[in-house]
């Protein structure tokens, strides 16, 4: 695409401007001209028709004829035409649709002249009429009253016309060349040159420099207020600038400590749900141990044979293996560890979170029913903040079902399926659906809403800290993902989780 600079630009603009106005007045005055013209013509008509009957008061009526011959060659008419009241009458030339013998008849009826306009022909800008038909009455003393008309051809005066058009527009063209240049060399010094230097001092600044844009000019115009106008908003942005690089650093420092403050409430709430888990899990490992102790005592037996201490050896290691499994699960969900995203198994996660909770005292009256039907269960995230969600939707689950009336016959179902959209997405995606179901008491209708928010909390006093949702709701968020909560009342609880799946996965 071509580009024009500023010059070529008022330049084109100046050149059009000015041809433009001067082909208006050119317009203007060779109408007023050629009207001009064409009522020169009638009154030259009328004087000639006026001469005309001085000149035929001395011819007897049989030289009239050959008289009006010669005044018609003579006067430049097409035709013409004369009568007077005694019914003498001369006609030299014939026009087309056109009696000029009426007309001189009527002019001497009226007692006055008429002018009148007939045929076609082609004018300087349009069609214009060819001829001119002029008629006056006769009235003297030394002739009876009558009348005479002259038809006059228009198309010299046209043609004079179009003859100094060409003049005219070798003028506006000269004309106009020298004014657009004229007005270029003027409109450059005032405004274009003091533009360009604007523009060189603008695009040699840099934000370590000091630049003085003032442009001065003789007396006091617009390009000088606008060079104060541009030093003085450099001043204030160097003004600035030190407090916006203060802000900037302070705005660090607060999203470091807002995420530091982050990652800590996160951490405190694993330990909250390490310490629910405590009790079932020291009740867990007392059972392997004291097998362990039986097995040894069982060892001191001197009249044992070797399959049999090996066999009893083998036992005894397998429950310390199962002892270590445990602690080791424990230690590894309550460790703080640095945030490590990558792509993680949510079957595998839920799995090794349910071998945790199924032998906690809570979940004892509580049936878990895992329906893991995703195809694709591969996300992006950190395992151990994956871990958490779970652990504490699943510890909820169970604290609601203990506090209702199904505390004997609770129910967990855990679902998960691929879906390709979730509310508020942007547009279909491959997504990993969680379905985490309870049937406890439910949660009313004015607390629903409220539930993901900070230190909220239906549970009595004492027994939570109302931050686990708020922490599940950051760490789904954070990983692009949708949580949502349903209740009713006595109906149970529905959280439903919507995950991205990892990129270049697809269900």
């Amino acid at each position: 695409m071509i580009r024009f600079d500023l010059r070529t630009k008022i330049a084109a603009t100046l050149c059009v401007l000015i041809l433009v106005a001067m082909l208006l007045i050119d317009f203007v005055f060779t109408v007023a001209l050629q009207k001009e013209l064409v009522q020169t013509e009638v009154s030259r008509a009328k004087s000639a028709l006026s001469k005309m009957t001085e000149t035929f008061q001395e011819l007897p009526y049989s030289r009239w004829g050959d008289a009006l011959v010669r005044f018609r060659d003579a006067s430049g008419a097409t035709a013409v035409a004369l009568f007077d009241a005694g019914n003498r009458q001369a006609v030299s030339g014939t026009l087309p649709g056109v009696d000029l013998l009426q007309m001189a008849k009527a002019a001497s009826k009226k007692g006055r002249s008429e002018v009148r306009y007939t045929g076609n022909t082609w004018g300087v800008f349009w069609k214009q009429p060819r001829f001119v038909l002029v008629s006056v009455p006769i009235a003297d003393k030394h002739v009876p009253a009558g009348g005479a008309a002259m038809a006059i051809c228009l198309e010299g005066v046209y043609s004079s016309l179009r003859q100094t058009q060409k003049i005219v527009f070798i003028y506006l063209l000269i004309n106009g060349t020298l004014l657009t240049l004229i007005g270029l060399f003027r409109i450059s010094k005032v405004a274009v040159k003091p533009i360009f230097g604007l523009l060189k001092r603008a695009e040699s600044y840099r934000n370590d420099e000091s630049i003085d844009f003032l442009f001065e000019q003789r007396g006091e115009n617009e390009f000088n207020r606008l060079s104060r106008a541009l030093n003085r908003m450099l001043q204030r942005i160097s003004e600035d600038r030190e407090k916006l690089r203060a802000t900037v650093r302070s705005l660090e420092r607060s999203n470091f400590d807002l995420k530091k403050a982050q990652n800590d409430i996160i951490q405190a709430e694993k330990l909250a749900s390490v310490g629910r888990l405590s009790s079932g899990i020291a009740h867990e490992i007392g059972n392997p141990i004291g097998i362990v102790l039986g097995y040894l005592e069982l060892l001191r037996q001197p009249k044992l044979s070797e399959e049999e201490r090996m066999e009893y050896i083998q036992r005894a290691q397998d429950e310390i293996n199962r002892i270590s499994t445990i602690l080791r699960q424990l230690l590894d969900f309550s460790r703080s560890s640095k945030e490590d995203t990558r792509i993680v198994s949510v079957h595998q996660v839920i799995t090794d979170i349910m071998e945790i909770v199924r032998v906690q005292p809570l979940m004892a009256h509580i049936a878990l029913d895992l329906q893991l039907q995703a195809t694709n269960d591969q996300v992006e995230a950190d395992p151990d903040q994956l871990r958490q969600v779970f652990l504490n939707l699943i510890i909820n689950a169970a604290d609601a079902i203990g506090a209702g009336a199904a505390a004997e016959n609770g129910r967990l179902t855990v679902v998960s399926e691929n879906v390709h959209d979730a509310p508020g997405s942007e547009g279909p995606w491959p997504i990993l659906k969680l379905t985490f179901a309870d049937n406890g008491p439910g949660i009313s209708e004015e607390d629903i809403g409220n539930i993901f928010d900070p230190f909220f909390t239906t549970k009595d006093p004492g027994k939570g800290t109302g931050l686990g949702l708020s922490v599940c709701f950051m760490i789904i968020e954070k990983i692009g993902g949708r949580i949502f909560a349903e209740s009713r009342e006595n109906e149970g609880t529905v959280v439903t989780i919507f995950l991205p799946l990892a990129s270049g996965e697809s269900s």
